[in-house]
């Protein structure tokens, strides 16, 4: 069995660059293994703050091809008497074998001469490296350092690189693959000669550095039993955080005064986790004063690092129970007026200014009777502990201190909650706010961010994005698809730019711009959560910008995705599409049906309309497609016993426009000649 073992030995590189490097490079990796035919055991990748290492082991063969080389057409290949002709002796001389040694195929209409060639693949050790080279280079990292003419997340010190143990022919980022690593940086930084992927992994170990991120984790969990056993666990991303910080892991624990757990716990935590990547410890009861941490350091002995973590947690809790205390001192209505000196975007104005659009946005959601008045009121002062001492030592408490202020001068659950939760979702994996109001503030909020970027000139391209525009976007999008807001996003984005209007120019397409930048994010997740893309497009198109009935018709879509029912919906509206496609407009006339099979199908969709009003305001789709399903048997019957372009002109138009009645019912729920068949 073969085995490739690659290094890219790195300075200092954050844990979020090393998850996306795993899963790009995993991703590829495996991509070009199958595209060309190498057969391999595993892959396996793995991260510390200094190095990326990838190993593949198996058979690293790919079986040789066979071409079909096609020639002269017979015909012209040999003369009446079935001599070869120059055109038959040319092509076996240009193959390079004898007129005998071609076989005749049939091609077309045609026979031609032929050769089947046999081509050994190359080898995966010519390949392969310069295939690695290249796309180490494309890693999507949001930042990048730059230096001698390269990119990388951070700059690069060394290569490694082995083939069952010998020597690979590689460059990258200017440096030539050797088989030579080096140990832990601090604790033993001398340089370890590599032989097999095995050994390299053991001679790391013992120079100090587990170079496998689940062996850290193990570690790390092995620690945490010892010295935090009757305490609540770390939560996942906890432990990867700590996994992928360090080369060696060592757990500590440490405490603090009694007198800082007045401090609200979000607050201790910010100055804990978010600052220091400590773990605040928690028992039934609620947090202790205690805290879990791990360090990059293989000594026995931690009582330096525990005494210096306790000093400097001491010392950012006394700092935080004082802007706690002065803080509280101001109201945040006070405090709301400060807003006016930090800016929030340069060409339109202060954070103040924002503030007072949102309120505006919120009163139209008032108005339009989705949401609660207190929402204005939140929306007013969801800013405003930005001016506070609280936000400037800690940011991550940006909305939760300003919601922790409210809360404790008495002010009711539904607004301080939602001042709390107004910037979340704050990612992909962050929850949504816990109650309406916050769901609505944050889409206020988030909208407004999305609009003034557009018009101001921030718009995100390529893998630019500094003010966060896309996950801006995708937040609006999993606010109102798993939150389940039913609120007009269009008639939103029209006030919004209306605000926008009264203090800059804003362009003509700005409108349809900012709506197709949102349809095309939720087309991109929709698809990523394996929906068919005929599909999204589909509810797309019928719902716009109605994200949470759109997703709910894709649901409902992929229940009877593999079903004989969708295939009938999908063939019975081609069928009445090829007739009404480019006809104008026509009513029924119930006088003119003489035929049964023209009222049975006019009765049927009658009964399914009425009953799709509560369907459709209910958005209870599966029921809806039941109804849409029972018309199908009454079309076919028509298609199957009646001319629908009959000679009289009168019993012509009719039918059309009972085919149309039918259309109409089938496209509230979406156009199915969009879709394909199971």
């Amino acid at each position: 069995m073969a085995e490739f073992l690659f290094e890219l030995l790195v300075e200092d590189m954050p844990v979020s660059h090393q998850k996306i490097a795993r899963e790009f490079l995993k991703g590829k990796i495996e991509g070009f293994l199958q595209e060309s035919n190498f057969s391999y055991d595993g892959l396996e990748v793995y991260s510390t703050p200094r190095r990326i290492t990838l190993v593949i082991k198996g058979e690293l063969v790919a079986p040789p091809t066979e071409e079909l080389v096609v020639g002269p057409p017979v015909n012209l290949a040999f003369d009446e008497e079935g001599n070869p002709t120059p055109a038959a002796t040319g092509f076996a001389r240009r193959m390079g074998v004898e007129v005998e040694e071609l076989e005749r195929v049939e091609k077309g209409k045609g026979e031609y001469l032929a050769l089947r060639v046999r081509r050994e693949a190359p080898s995966f050790q010519e390949v392969f490296p310069t295939f690695l080279a290249q796309i180490l280079t494309k890693i999507p990292f949001p930042k990048t350092m730059r230096w001698n003419g390269h990119r990388f997340s951070r700059r690069v010190k060394n290569l490694l690189a082995s083939y069952d143990g010998g020597d690979v022919e590689m460059e990258a980022f200017g440096l030539r693959a050797t088989r030579i690593t080096r140990g832990h940086r601090i604790f033993s930084p001398i340089f370890v000669q590599v032989s097999s992927a095995e050994g390299y992994f053991r001679d790391l170990r013992d120079a100090f550095v587990v170079a496998k991120n689940q062996e850290r984790e193990e570690m790390i969990s092995r620690g945490l039993e010892a010295r935090a056993q009757t305490y609540q666990s770390p939560p996942q991303e906890v432990m990867e955080f700590w996994r992928d910080s360090v080369e060696y892991p060592a757990v500590f624990s440490g405490s603090f005064p009694e007198k800082y757990m007045e401090l609200p716990s979000e607050i201790i935590t910010s100055s804990l986790e978010k600052e220091m990547g400590l773990y605040l410890l928690k028992n039934d009861q609620g947090p202790v004063n205690k805290f879990v941490g791990v360090a990059d350091n293989p000594g026995s002995d931690l009582s330096k690092i525990i005494a210096g973590n306790e000093r400097v947690a001491r010392a950012r809790l006394e700092d935080a129970l004082y802007f706690w205390k002065k803080d509280r001192e101001k109201s945040l209505e006070e405090l709301r007026q400060e807003l006016e000196n930090i800016l929030y975007n340069d060409v339109v104005g202060s954070y103040l200014k924002k503030t007072q659009r949102l309120e505006t946005l919120a009163e139209k959601l008032v108005s339009d009777g989705v949401a609660d008045p207190i929402l204005k009121e939140a929306a007013a002062l969801c800013k405003s502990d930005l001016v506070t001492e609280l936000v400037g030592e800690f940011p991550s408490l940006q909305g939760i201190a300003g919601g922790l202020i409210l809360r404790h001068q008495g002010k009711p659950e539904e607004l301080w909650r939602a001042v709390y939760d107004h910037y979340r979702p704050s990612g992909s994996g962050d929850r949504l706010p816990a109650t309406q109001e916050g769901k609505l503030l944050s889409l206020v909020d988030k909208l407004d961010h999305l609009v003034v970027a557009f018009a101001t000139g921030y718009r995100p391209s390529g893998s630019g994005d500094p003010l966060g525009v896309r996950r801006a976007t995708l937040g609006i999008i999993r606010l109102m698809v798993e939150g389940k807001l039913n609120v007009g996003l269009s008639q939103l984005i029209e006030t919004a730019m209306g605000l926008l209007a009264e203090e800059i120019t804003l362009s003509a397409s700005l409108e349809e711009e900012i709506k197709e930048f949102i349809l095309k994010r939720a087309e991109q997740k929709f698809s990523s959560e394996g929906y068919p893309y005929d599909y999204v497009r589909a509810v797309l198109e019928a719902e716009g910008l109605d994200l949470s009935a759109a997703y709910e018709k894709l649901q409902a879509l992929e229940k009877i995705r593999d079903s004989e029912a969708l295939t009938a919906l999908v063939q019975a509206h081609r069928r009445i599409k090829n007739i009404t496609s480019g006809q104008p407009p026509r009513e029924v006339n119930p006088d003119k049906l003489s035929s049964p099979h023209e009222k049975n199908l006019m009765e049927i969709i009658t009964a399914v309309e009425t009953a799709s009003r509560d369907y459709l305001e209910n958005r209870d789709y599966l029921s809806f497609l039941d109804g849409l399903l029972s018309t199908v048997p009454f079309i076919n019957d028509l298609f199957e016993n009646l001319m629908i372009m009959d000679k009289d002109p009168e019993i012509r138009d009719n039918r059309i426009a009972l085919l149309q009645r039918a259309e109409a019912l089938f496209k509230k729920f979406v156009d199915f000649t969009r879709l394909q068949e199971p």
